[in-house]
């Protein structure tokens, strides 16, 4: 509807948005072509679910004005992947992420859901 220019815009006002709420320790980067990975050392499960929960809400929640002086406001999926419990490599937990972000989106599409975590924890290094 508004182009790749503007899409690229809008996940950019995102991201800073979202670097804001993280800890200078933490690391956000750009996954595919819509999506975030936000890499939490030394955060729990609840703690990660919780962060998760609050970035969802203040997404949602935050009007996203772009080149063309148009407000846009964006909803997202959320899912996490915790080390070790969900894989013990990047590649295993991104994948059990994106299983978590099918289930939502099928179960959302049978209706309402509660949305889930977008995080992927892993514990300090030692």
């Amino acid at each position: 509807l508004y182009g790749a220019a503007t899409g690229d815009s809008i996940l950019r006002k995102i991201a800073e948005g979202l670097r804001g709420s993280l800890r200078e320790s933490d690391t956000l980067v750009r996954y595919g072509q819509q999506g975030f990975v936000a890499l939490l050392s030394g955060v729990r499960a609840d703690q990660a679910s919780n962060l998760a929960l609050r970035l969802q809400q203040q997404i949602k929640s935050t009007a996203v004005s772009y080149v063309s002086g148009h407000n846009v406001f964006v909803s997202v999926q959320i899912a996490a992947a915790t080390y070790p419990n969900d894989g013990s490599t990047i590649f295993a937990l991104l994948q059990s992420a994106e299983q978590r972000l099918a289930a939502e989106a099928k179960s959302a599409s049978a209706g309402p859901a509660e949305a889930e975590r977008n995080l992927l924890d892993f514990a300090p290094r030692t």
